[in-house]
């Protein structure tokens, strides 16, 4: 599975103006990063599990689609669960919960730092439990070739789950 987040949110409901958003040279899915994602897609077999803002944008899934449609990728495959980007750590570990036995392989891919989180005291920061398997792209800039090969090496990695569904809360800290 391969999280891949795209962009976030842009505040409108139009989705045709979302498309318009999306494409070209100046939109928020470049060329460049696109031809970058497709390679990692087709390369690894990985699926797209969207993470960021535009799976709850009214019109936002459905613009993502259109795009990756428009350079013949598969849809979206899932989106986690929950709302808050400074959650988001938490929406992916509860979607890998409740997917773990489809999994054999993922990545996180965020212009935000989600390689780290706040401990159970909330004052100390500690690696985040897919701190593994995260690549972080400049926001102004996005995927580049040089995150290909780091990502489809984090694709390949024996993947850090949770234990099972719905427990992961409270053994959380003992996997981190």
């Amino acid at each position: 599975m391969c999280g891949i987040q795209l962009q976030k949110a842009l505040g409108t409901e139009d989705s045709a103006a979302m498309m318009k958003l999306a494409t070209g040279e100046n939109g928020l899915f470049r060329p460049r990063a696109m031809k970058c994602l497709a390679r990692i897609l087709v390369c690894s077999g990985a699926r797209v599990v969207l993470s960021s803002a535009w799976r709850s944008l009214p019109g936002g899934k459905q613009a993502v689609n259109w795009v990756l449609q428009k350079w013949g990728l598969p849809p979206v495959y899932s989106c986690t669960p929950g709302e808050g980007a400074d959650r988001r750590v938490e929406h992916i570990w509860s979607w890998l919960a409740e997917h773990r036995d489809e999994v054999v392989g993922y990545a996180v891919v965020d212009d935000m730092d989600l390689s780290e989180e706040l401990d159970v005291t909330g004052f100390r920061t500690q690696p985040s439990c897919i701190a593994g398997h995260f690549v972080r792209t400049p926001g102004s800039v996005g995927l580049t070739s040089g995150h290909v090969s780091r990502l489809l090496t984090k694709l390949q990695k024996e993947p850090t789950l949770p234990p099972e569904a719905g427990k992961w809360q409270i053994q959380r800290s003992a996997l981190c």
